[in-house]
């Protein structure tokens, strides 16, 4: 253990004692939380003393603390970008050193470096160093928990990363849910159980609000603009959306639920009317839940695409027969 007393022998240069810290353009970072025992003997606490700003791999001043005295210690190295108006030195329980934290701009990236604290000038020696980004790891772990359909638990992971800005690109992950929502939707469908495939998509969609500041509305996008006014639009295409939002609305009328089954499916011939299959689905849809005229009159625009794009040997009879036709 070093008293203050060698220090002062050790520390200066030519037997004369530290010089006392005094420069207004530099900035202190105070080592918290080292054990009274292990600080040098007659020193209150320890500090690191650097310039303003933001230095690669900079060479840094050991200060030590005793009554109302700051005295240099001497110079440690810091391996990495130095950046002293967010850097964090503590005393680390687990690993029986000194480490230090030190945080990027706008990200949650962090140059680190551990230190052991010994007792000769300069007190400190380093001992390893590494990088850590602890929002990047939140974000792989909620790719994980997505790739797995926990919609709920990769959102609350995306909703606590720091500086999401740095890290969550607007409309990506909405993407990625409603891919993954149909995806778990049709596997069920084709389980037998559509209802299951229904709550899929719906659950993909209601967890994007919790982390997005850009949602997608529950039943759909409204109008082409609306969609295309929406970060998503740069991820998933018009078609591919519309074909997402067709596949939810065949989910609920398989499941039962054709109440809520034809607005969404009304969307999407609103999305992509040129898109007769989409006319046809909701056609059906409105047939079965009993509103005659108004699927009439889709069957009849269904065939007015066929006969546009002469694929009328695909149409089904059913659409014939139940078409209003001027």
């Amino acid at each position: 253990m070093i008293s203050v007393m060698l220090a002062l022998a050790v520390a200066g240069s030519g037997g004369d004692p530290p010089a006392e810290a005094e420069d207004a353009f530099r900035m202190e970072a105070t080592i918290r939380g080292i054990p009274d025992y292990l600080l040098p003997e007659g020193f209150d606490s320890l500090g690191i003393l650097s310039g303003e700003g933001m230095y690669d791999d900079p060479v840094l001043t050991v200060l030590g603390h005793t009554g109302g005295s700051t005295l240099e210690m001497g110079s440690v190295p810091f391996p990495g970008i130095y950046n002293g108006a967010k850097v964090d030195w503590r005393w680390d329980e687990n690993r029986g050193e000194v480490a230090a934290y030190s945080q990027m701009p706008f990200s949650a990236f962090c140059f680190c470096a551990s230190y052991l604290l010994n007792g000769e000038a300069p007190l400190l020696e380093l001992s390893g160093s590494w990088t850590e980004d602890p929002s990047a790891a939140l974000v792989d772990s909620a790719g994980l928990l997505l790739e797995r359909g926990d919609f709920s638990g990769a959102a609350g992971i995306l909703s606590s990363v720091m500086y999401p800005g740095s890290y969550i690109v607007p409309g990506e992950w909405e993407a990625r849910f409603l891919s993954k929502g149909r995806e778990l939707g049709l596997g069920a469908f084709e389980a037998g159980s559509p209802g299951a495939g229904a709550a899929a998509i719906e659950d993909a969609v209601s967890s994007i609000a919790s982390f997005s500041l850009d949602p997608v509305p529950e039943g759909g996008f409204a109008s082409r603009e609306d969609f295309e006014g929406n970060p998503i639009s740069a991820f998933v295409g018009l078609e591919e959306y519309a074909g997402i939002l067709d596949d939810y609305g065949l989910l609920l009328a398989a499941s039962g639920r054709t109440g809520e089954a034809v607005p969404v499916l009304e969307r999407v011939v609103r999305l992509a009317p040129g898109w007769a299959v989409a006319r046809l689905n909701l056609a059906d849809v409105l047939w079965e839940s009993g509103c005659i005229d108004a699927a009439g009159e889709q069957y009849a625009a269904y065939i007015g695409l066929l006969e546009e794009n002469g694929l009328m040997h695909d149409c089904p009879s059913r659409a014939m027969e139940r078409a209003i036709r001027p």
